[in-house]
């Protein structure tokens, strides 16, 4: 009897460990990198990739993991080339729409399936990213949860498009004040009482560089790094993505002065 209970004991536990390594077998990986971004000391892009390379299928993802680096694979420290917020989006379009990689022209077909936040429109509708502080920041969702993707409507197929925003800030007078976009630094000129943000920062303007500092156009690439699982209904629970922001106005009445402001 006691032999009995120690081999059913014996077994089960050999059928969990069992069922524990085949679904940590299941875990994938792939790196990818971004569109070649080109900055020069000062410079600022803010650009949108349509399409860029992601998983396909009807996956689970585990975590998305982020890093700027320079042409050889090298990371790019913050103090040199400043992440400033980076955002990565799900769309949908027709089936039969445009093959070609990152192509521009998705943004005009393009029907964002934003996360399940509050903010109104497409605002802050972004299925991972936010400011260089993502670059550390654990992301990996432990069994049994994923954010199921790859389950479009029927006629229609799924991609996604990489927002990036960085500063380089190679020589600039003011590094802190490049990074948190003060007007008085850049070649923008603003009214109203607009002192600073994303206004005076937007892709192709340049922060005020040391008189006399030489330095070279360089290629930046944001490496993504993305983990997922082939989804079973059943063994997954799917994971809801909720972004707040802190100046949401609370009112949803569709005018640039309410809802969500940044």
């Amino acid at each position: 009897m006691g032999h009995q209970f120690t081999r059913a004991h014996l077994l089960l536990v050999l059928i969990i460990a069992s069922a524990v390594a085949s679904r940590a077998h299941k875990l994938k990986s792939a790196t990818f990198l971004s569109p070649e971004l080109v900055l020069a000391p000062g410079s600022v892009t803010n650009t949108f990739h349509y399409n860029v390379d992601f998983p396909t299928g009807h996956i689970g993802i585990k975590s998305f993991h982020v890093e700027p680096v320079d042409s050889s694979g090298r990371p790019i420290p913050l103090y040199d080339t400043y992440l400033h917020h980076w955002a990565l989006n799900r769309y949908v379009i027709p089936k039969g729409g445009s093959k070609s990689s990152s192509s521009s022209s998705d943004g005009d077909s393009a029907n964002f399936v934003r996360n399940d936040g509050i903010c109104q429109g497409n605002i802050l509708g972004q299925h991972y990213g936010s400011g260089s502080e993502t670059r550390r920041t654990a992301t990996f969702l432990p069994d049994p949860y994923a954010i199921e993707i790859g389950n479009p409507e029927e006629g229609f197929e799924e991609r996604w498009m990489l927002g990036i925003h960085a500063i380089d800030t190679r020589g600039v007078v003011d590094g802190q004040g490049c990074r948190e976009c003060f007007c008085e630094l850049y070649n923008v000129t603003i009214g109203g009482g607009y002192d600073g943000g994303l206004k005076c920062c937007e892709d192709g303007d340049q922060c005020r560089v040391k008189l006399g500092f030489q330095g070279r156009k360089r290629s930046v690439y944001l490496r993504y790094t993305v983990k997922w699982v082939d989804w079973v209904d059943g063994e997954f629970l799917p994971v809801k993505v909720f972004i707040a922001d802190v100046t949401d106005t609370g009112e949803r009445d569709m005018t640039e002065t309410t809802g969500c402001q940044v």
